[in-house]
């Protein structure tokens, strides 16, 4: 089933993505909790973090084979929402992102 992602952001719905919380293995994953201060001092090429939706990952070793090139670096340290949302992106990046969470955003 092919989703339609813009259709859904547009209606303010997001795609179920069910292994956000299991390890490879199928066990459930131990997730840390991180304030945007936290998040913020990882903001390049080097050691770079993302939120999306209340979720921090760890893209670092991504920032090299991303296709927009550096432009992942735009939100390093921060809130990526809005353009990982992006019409850039096709629907497969629901799944790869979750190879690179690494925790939640804390409140």
């Amino acid at each position: 089933m092919v989703l339609d992602w813009q259709q859904m952001l547009t209606d303010g719905r997001q795609p179920a993505i069910s292994s956000l919380d299991s390890a490879s293995d199928g066990a459930p994953k131990e997730l840390q909790h991180f304030s945007l201060d936290e998040v913020g001092r990882h903001a390049a090429a080097d050691d770079c973090w993302i939120v999306v939706r209340g979720r921090v990952y760890d893209v670092t070793s991504y920032v090299e084979e991303h296709p927009g090139g550096l432009l992942i670096l735009k939100n390093a340290g921060g809130d990526a929402t809005a353009g990982f949302h992006g019409p850039q992106h096709p629907p497969r990046v629901f799944d790869v992102i979750d190879d690179f969470l690494i925790g939640d955003l804390t409140q």
